[in-house]
């Protein structure tokens, strides 16, 4: 087996570890049940996208990455995390996936506590939706709305 062979396994094995553990928001369980280990596992497969200049895996390693932060309720974390992950899908021309990893964002940035942020996120996500025909708009005027109701 060549160098460049046992990296591209060791990539490939670091990327489906992280995908194992760190659950989609489609509703699927993470299969491990950590996501402190879906974060160390996308971390380490992250850094390996990074060096080979794979930029729509790290994107959805990110992604990953932020959603296993926002359910162990480290917001600014997750916020983060999808920030860098919607400005990789935009460079990449993704508008579905930046559209919905926006929309995560926004929430994320909301109950970190920064409303601004999450207006912006939501606004561009709806955007993005409306460009594409997608119903997924309403949801993010939706959360919009919400923003400008008393608390």
């Amino acid at each position: 087996m060549s160098g460049g062979q046992r990296v591209g396994d060791a990539i490939l094995g670091r990327v489906r570890l992280c995908r194992l553990v760190a659950p989609r928001p489609t509703g699927r369980r993470d299969r491990l049940g950590e996501y402190a280990q879906a974060i160390d596992h996308c971390t380490r497969a992250l850094e390996l996208l990074r060096k080979i200049g794979d930029q729509r895996g790290a994107a959805h390693t990110l992604d990953g990455i932020g959603y296993a932060h926002q359910h162990l309720h480290r917001y600014r974390a997750a916020a983060d995390s999808y920030r860098e992950a919607s400005e990789l899908f935009e460079a990449l021309g993704d508008v579905y996936d930046q559209a919905e990893t926006l929309g995560r964002f926004g929430e994320a940035a909301l109950t970190a506590g920064d409303p601004r942020t999450a207006r912006t996120a939501w606004h561009r996500a709806a955007q993005l939706f409306d460009q594409l025909g997608h119903s997924h708009a309403a949801e993010m005027r939706a959360n919009l709305s919400r923003l400008d109701q008393p608390a």
